[in-house]
């Protein structure tokens, strides 16, 4: 809106998941989406449409997306796994022992579980989750960062110092 980043700001659904969309290079030709909130000539529409036709996302129902709403914890876990997935990166099973475990809704139980074996997501110094606390930006970079374990924009051969479990990214022009 103003050209700044705003980290602390919290965000919402259509914008976590441009920056999973983009930052895993996922496409998917001639996608659509028939959810009521993602009118065709919104700028988040390809995103929504293409993370939707390849499983990455579901509604917050069956007829809306979520437009404008911020993005619970739990709801980015559920994305961020999905997005994974899709990019083959091997997910490690894990438990969900955080204090609040119970409060974690059961569709995102799996993913929350994944992500911390993976060292992905962390819970709060003191030992909660908060699965339905909402997302801030900078919280946001910091998962998909994590998740993201390699970045190299020129061409070549490269060798890790250590075993990499996630995604590399090489973005070149050659």
């Amino acid at each position: 809106e103003d050209g700044y980043f705003h980290p602390e700001r919290v965000i919402t659904r259509e914008e976590f998941l441009k920056l999973v969309v983009t930052a895993f290079s996922i496409e998917a030709d001639g996608a659509e989406s028939a959810f009521a909130d993602v009118p065709k000539d919104s700028w988040y529409y390809d995103y929504v449409s293409t993370a939707y036709a390849l499983g990455i996302i579901k509604g917050i129902d069956e007829t809306h997306f979520g437009a404008g709403l911020a993005i619970s914890r739990a709801d980015m876990t559920v994305i961020l796994y999905q997005a994974a997935k899709y990019a083959n990166i091997e997910l490690l099973q894990g438990e969900t022992d955080f204090k609040d475990a119970a409060s974690i809704p059961s569709y995102s139980i799996e993913s929350v579980g994944a992500l911390s074996a993976m060292g992905v997501v962390n819970g709060f110094e003191d030992g909660t989750f908060r699965p339905g606390e909402n997302m801030s930006r900078a919280g946001s970079v910091t998962v998909i960062n994590n998740t993201i374990k390699g970045f190299y924009n020129q061409p070549g051969t490269y060798q890790a110092s250590e075993a990499l479990n996630g995604y590399v990214i090489v973005a070149s022009d050659g």
